[in-house]
C-alpha cells in the first residue's frame, strides 16, 4: 500500500510541538514548584508520615496536570482513530464483495483510502489550537500546592 499522506506526519509534528509546549510552559515549572514544595517538607516536619502527606501534597499539581493533558490528548487521538477507521471501512466497502478486485478497483479504493486519510489529518490539524485551549483552561483549574 502508498504511504500514508504527508497531512498525517504534519498533525503528528502539530501535537508533538504542542506537548513541547506544554511540557515547557506547564509541566516543568509545576515540577520545580513540586520539588521544591517536597524539600520544604523535609525541613517543615519531622515525623515520616507527616513528611510523606505533605510531599504528596506537593505531587498532586503535578499529577493533575499530566492527567488533564493526557486525558484531552487520549479523547483527540481516539476521534482521529475514528475518523481513520471510517476511511478503512469506506474503502473497504467500495470493493466487491462477491468477486476477488480487480487490480483498478484495488487502486481505486487505495486512492480513497488516502484521500480520507488525507481530510481527516487535515481536520484534526485544525483541531490542534483547540485542543491547546482545551487543555490550558483545564491546567488554569489545577489548585497548587
Amino acid at each position: 500500500m502508498a504511504s500514508p499522506p504527508p497531512s498525517l506526519d504534519k498533525l503528528q509534528k502539530d501535537v508533538e510541538g504542542l506537548m513541547d509546549q506544554l511540557q515547557a510552559s506547564h509541566l516543568i515549572p509545576l515540577q520545580k514548584a513540586a520539588f521544591l514544595c517536597s524539600a520544604n517538607c523535609c525541613d517543615a516536619r519531622k515525623q515520616l508520615g507527616e513528611i510523606q502527606q505533605c510531599t504528596d501534597r506537593c505531587q498532586a499539581p503535578i499529577l493533575s496536570a499530566q492527567q488533564a493533558i493526557y486525558g484531552e490528548l487520549q479523547t483527540f487521538q481516539e476521534r482521529l482513530q475514528r475518523c481513520l477507521v471510517r476511511c478503512q471501512d469506506r474503502a473497504q466497502e467500495s470493493l466487491p464483495s462477491d468477486r476477488d478486485p480487480s487490480e483498478a478497483q484495488v487502486k481505486k479504493a487505495q486512492d480513497q483510502l488516502l484521500g480520507c486519510m488525507d481530510a481527516c489529518a487535515k481536520e484534526y490539524s485544525g483541531g490542534v489550537p483547540k485542543l491547546r485551549a482545551g487543555i490550558e483552561a483545564a491546567l488554569k483549574k489545577i489548585p497548587r500546592a
